[in-house]
């Protein structure tokens, strides 16, 4: 399925970048032959295994010409879901009341993707240490919302297919998209709820676990829906993290393995991802920024954290928004933590070096980047396999 996307996307990206004029009939023909060409070519896995690719690519073609000749879009306005509108008011209001405006515009938006009150000095301090992904709602937020839906409608046995359990699962799936929908649905979001939604199907057969391949049907699902998402700076830094979290965190723990303290192992695992994140969105940062960040996997040890909690908690403030007296105090406590972080951020940020500044990639440096890195991988993972291997005949 990885493999289908990628066809997929050079499909977009050739009509976007290098034939803008295309017509559709084009496309439409090529996928016609390629798909004919396929079924000509059964007796040959490895070329009929190339016109479906080119099928593919076809179809990325024909979606892109019909995105770009429509009128829609698949943008929100920020202020036409009266839901968040109404819960981001409260929300402001309260920390207002507390006095905690800056602390306030960090929680709003971290739960509700609101995040046009954060200061511009605030705003610039989480950018140059590296924590500016947790102020964008994306999986780290989705995550912990599936988690604490999960504990609500869990159910056993986990292992029987049941009614209840089919029931069960559809109120979680519902609940995550609904939470998606009231944020205005951002790339990451979405992308994080396809991938919880993939989760949850394929654990109905026992299969629930994340792979290049979920990855490439969630990338493949949006693309479908609105191909023009693939030049969203949000849609490519969330795959490029998943994507680098998938490939290099298994191999991260087979060069160092996980210490039995339970404190040790956190700790190591927390590293091992936020280094592998960091691995696979540092050449887009500074692709479209200018800039890395040299703290970033340090920051990620106190921030995610202090996030996780703030995330949380939010949704316990959302559901008593309306009662004052809890509201007043779950938002204290936010205040709080919220507090806690901006100082880190700003200390981190302060720090000599935490920015490597004036890095210009072009488009054709970035793919170089991304092609070594992947050779690099697949290189350690013979490596570690070969090793594994001579282990086990020692």
């Amino acid at each position: 399925m990885t493999i289908v996307c990628i066809a997929f996307m050079l499909g977009i990206v050739a009509v976007g970048e290098w034939f803008p004029s295309s017509s559709l009939t084009v496309w439409a023909c090529l996928l016609a032959a390629s798909a004919g060409a396929a079924i000509v070519a059964r007796s040959h896995p490895s070329w009929q295994t190339v016109f479906l690719l080119t099928a593919f690519l076809a179809l990325g073609g024909m979606r892109m010409v019909v995105s770009d000749t429509s009128s829609a879009t698949s943008e929100f306005n920020p202020t036409s879901n009266p839901i968040r509108r109404a819960v981001v008011q409260r929300m402001n209001s309260l920390f207002a009341e507390a006095d905690a405006q800056q602390e306030g515009s960090i929680v709003v938006a971290m739960s509700m993707g609101e995040k046009r009150n954060i200061s511009r000095d605030l705003r610039a301090d989480y950018s140059s240490s590296g924590a500016a992904h947790v102020l964008a709602l994306s999986g780290l937020h989705i995550g912990i919302i599936f988690f604490l839906f999960k504990l609500l409608f869990s159910h056993r046995p986990r292992y029987r297919l049941t009614l209840s359990r089919l029931l069960a699962e559809g109120l979680l799936i519902a609940a995550v998209w609904c939470y998606v929908y009231i944020v205005q649905m951002p790339p990451s979001a979405v992308r994080a709820a396809t991938m919880v939604t993939l989760y949850e199907l394929m654990s109905l057969h026992q299969r629930g676990h994340v792979s290049l391949n979920v990855l490439g049907a969630t990338a493949f699902v949006m693309l479908l829906i609105s191909p023009a998402d693939l030049y969203n700076i949000g849609f490519q830094l969330s795959f490029a993290a998943v994507t680098a979290i998938v490939v290099f965190y298994p191999l991260f723990c087979q060069i160092v393995p996980r210490p039995t303290n339970r404190a040790l192992s956190w700790l190591w695992s927390m590293l091992c991802v936020s280094l592998a994140a960091q691995i696979g969105v540092a050449p887009l940062i500074a692709y479209h920024f200018g800039y890395i960040s040299t703290y970033s996997v340090f920051s990620s040890l106190v921030v995610i954290p202090c996030a996780t909690i703030l995330v949380a908690m939010s949704v316990f403030l959302i559901v008593f928004l309306y009662v004052t007296i809890v509201a007043e105090t779950i938002a204290a406590l936010l205040a709080s933590v919220a507090d806690m972080m901006n100082k880190f951020v700003t200390w981190m940020a302060s720090l000599p070096g935490s920015t490597i500044n004036n890095i210009h990639l072009n488009v054709g440096q970035v793919v170089f980047v991304y092609l070594t890195i992947g050779c690099l991988s697949l290189l350690l993972a013979l490596m570690l396999k070969k090793n594994k291997m001579m282990d086990k005949t020692s």
